[in-house]
């Protein structure tokens, strides 16, 4: 009896010793992997692209003597403009002599050239009619001269007290009143021209002056030739003011484009640079108009304009128009660099300028296939060396940023393996722990962006990479022996973690690059070793 016990005692040991640990061969595991995906976007372009839009809508538009403020060069012209139609009213007298004229056409001199008109004046010559203070004592109402309206328009004041008369105000109700003045001025301009060529032709009648008919003065020192000078002068603005409102429609047509088209995959930088060459272009054209053949002090005196009030009020009005003209040069000269830049930079219109993320969640499996074995004498620690393949798929973005993404990641890994806790009865073993490693492969990254019109067109797709991954987690293995084998059938459930180090770019081109990366994810797998 003591001898059949001791048999059953030394058999059930043996067993239990064999079935202690786990055994060491050849493992597989497939299960579930949830993890997150991020879109990670860098659009510099459009950075600059909403630079260059700003900038062109400026309200204040001031590039030379050392600023830097805005870029609205519709808005530099039509200041330039108003400058130039500023400065030709004034070589225009103020009055006309007495023995020349009356008081109708001084009436009309004062209300675009002088001072202002009475509103009840008429043709009155009463004292009051000629200074705003007398008028509006006696109860009547002042009219501005159109000269006083256009430098309002051009005229701000500095914190130093002092005024700039160059113009940097460049809204749109502003540039838009600058044009109606033209209307104004030319209906003065008509008028006095032909005063002044009625009056020259009556002194060159009455015999007053001698010399050829161009060169015979009024009484107001305008020869014929002045005239002619006046009327060229009348003619490039007008044409500068065709050209100008042709600006200002490009200008607004541009605006309604980028209104209509926010996240439009085809309004890309080739159209959007484009709207804006129009722009610079058709600026060129107005800058060149007023730029040539431009009124000035030294060409009223050689045109015959002798009047020394006549010549002195223009001075005092002409001495700005050159900074005016500048403005526009340098701003043209700001916004085609920067148009360059944005043509240099294709970018993504339907991505949001600057850097943006969107993440969603991925579905999809793991598995691995290799070799695991234990040391020591509790053989609770040891290694595995299997190869591996992940494949996650999601849709991240939203509306027109909506892209499909796959990853799939393959390679090889070695894992650590410490178990903590083992227990076994009769044939079966129950073992408990922790694995953490390393794994080297790569991936491959599927996205539908790769069939955007821009991608194709601009940039370079690069879909595979190298990775270099963590993965840790917990694990449990069931054992059974088997009566035959002397091994275990061992069943494992793994809980893990997976980490991706390397975030490479999906997309580049000049600088806009688009990445698609798991920050991490989980996995539930179940594995079989043999």
């Amino acid at each position: 009896m003591i001898k059949k016990s001791r048999t059953l005692f030394l058999s059930l040991a043996l067993c239990a010793s064999i079935s202690y640990a786990e055994d060491d061969g050849g493992f597989f595991t497939v299960g579930y992997q949830l993890g997150q995906v991020m879109q990670d976007v860098q659009n510099p372009g459009g950075t600059k692209r909403d630079e260059l839009a700003q900038l062109l809508n400026s309200n204040e538009t001031n590039n030379i003597n050392g600023n830097n403020v805005g870029g609205n060069v519709a808005g530099a012209l039509s200041n330039a403009f108003s400058q130039y139609l500023y400065s030709l009213l004034g070589a225009y007298p103020k009055a006309i002599s007495s023995s020349s004229g009356d008081v109708a056409a001084n009436t009309l001199f004062q209300g675009a050239v002088g001072n202002g008109t009475c509103a009840s004046a008429g043709t009155t010559s009463s004292s009051f009619t000629t200074t705003q203070s007398e008028c509006t004592k006696a109860g009547y109402y002042w009219l501005p001269s159109l000269s006083d309206k256009i430098l309002g328009t051009i005229a701000q004041a500095t914190g130093a007290g002092a005024v700039v008369t160059n113009g940097t105000n460049t809204t749109f109700p502003n540039m838009q009143q600058q044009l109606a003045y033209l209307n104004a001025g030319n209906a003065f301009f008509d008028t006095v021209n032909k005063v002044l060529e009625e009056i020259t032709k009556q002194n060159s009648t009455s015999g007053g002056s001698s010399g050829s008919s161009q060169d015979q003065k009024n009484d107001n020192g305008y020869s014929a030739g002045a005239v002619a000078y006046l009327k060229q002068q009348q003619d490039t603005l007008n044409s500068a003011a065709g050209s100008l409102k042709q600006d200002e429609l490009l200008l607004s047509a541009f605006n309604s484009a980028i209104a209509a088209n926010i996240g439009n995959k085809e309004f890309n930088s080739e159209v959007f640079t484009g709207l804006v060459q129009g722009i610079i272009d058709q600026s060129q054209k107005v800058y060149s108009t007023l730029n040539t053949g431009t009124i000035s002090v030294a060409s009223a005196i050689a045109n015959g304009i002798s009047n020394n009030d006549t010549i002195s009020n223009l001075s005092n009005r002409v001495n700005q128009l050159p900074a005016a003209l500048l403005n526009v040069k340098e701003t043209l000269q700001k916004i085609s660099a920067l148009n360059n830049q944005v043509r240099n930079m294709p970018y993504l219109p339907q991505f949001r300028a600057g850097n943006s993320r969107a993440t969603n969640i991925m579905n999809g499996f793991y598995t691995k296939v290799g070799y695991k074995q234990f040391f020591g004498t509790r053989r609770n620690l040891g290694v595995r060396y299997y190869g591996f393949f992940s494949y996650n798929g999601a849709s991240v973005g939203f509306k027109s940023t909506l892209n499909s993404v796959g990853i799939s990641t393959y390679g090889v890994g070695a894992d650590l393996l410490y178990n903590i806790f083992s227990r076994s009865y009769q044939n079966r073993s129950v073992d408990m722990g922790f694995f953490g490693g390393i794994q080297l492969g790569g991936e491959s990254i599927s996205s539908t962006l790769r069939n955007d019109i821009n991608v194709k067109k601009f940039g370079k797709v690069a879909s595979t990479h190298f990775q270099f991954l963590f993965d840790f987690g917990m694990r449990m293995n069931f054992g059974k022996l088997g009566e035959k084998t002397k091994r275990h059938n061992q069943h494992t459930v793994e809980f893990g973690v997976v980490v991706p180090t390397i975030y490479s770019a999906y997309y580049k081109s000049a600088g806009t690059t688009v990445k698609y990366f798991r920050p991490y994810s989980v996995y539930w797998s179940y594995g079989y070793s043999f």
